[in-house]
């Protein structure tokens, strides 16, 4: 099948033609994505393919490289300005939900968001409610 393109005088593009555009469309948005050259951290210009590979690999592997932690101040900042939660709140939080908290709890929920760990998604949840409560 063709398509036809309003240019003034309403050519048909072949399907064989049309295939060719959008190849050379697809090869256009390739190229204008594609790094060509990255200096290195000694400020030196790589354009090899190869070369800018190492750049972004060296790059990540700084970025991401672990960090080293004093032990001993870890513990001073965790341990720094915690406060603990008062009784009445902690039984609170204890207490057994209820099927009333926990339709409306349901019912709240957002569709499409990824599953819990038990890996059921709030759709199926909704939807076996009366079997599963």
């Amino acid at each position: 099948m063709g398509m036809f393109i309003d240019n003034g005088e309403q050519d048909r593009i072949t399907g064989e033609e049309q295939s060719l555009q959008n190849l050379l469309k697809i090869r256009k948005r390739r190229a204008q994505r594609t790094v060509h050259q990255v200096c290195d951290t000694d400020g030196s210009l790589k354009t090899s393919p190869a070369d800018i590979l190492q750049v972004f690999t060296d790059y990540m592997r700084r970025k991401y490289d672990h960090i080293k932690v004093n032990e001993e101040r870890m513990r001073h900042m965790m341990n720094c300005g915690l406060k603990t939660i008062p009784s009445a709140a902690n039984t609170a939080l204890e207490e057994s939900i209820t099927m009333v908290e926990l339709v409306q709890a349901v019912k709240q929920g957002k569709p499409n968001k990824a599953p819990g760990q038990d890996g059921n998604c709030l759709e199926f949840i909704k939807k076996t409610r009366e079997v599963t409560k």
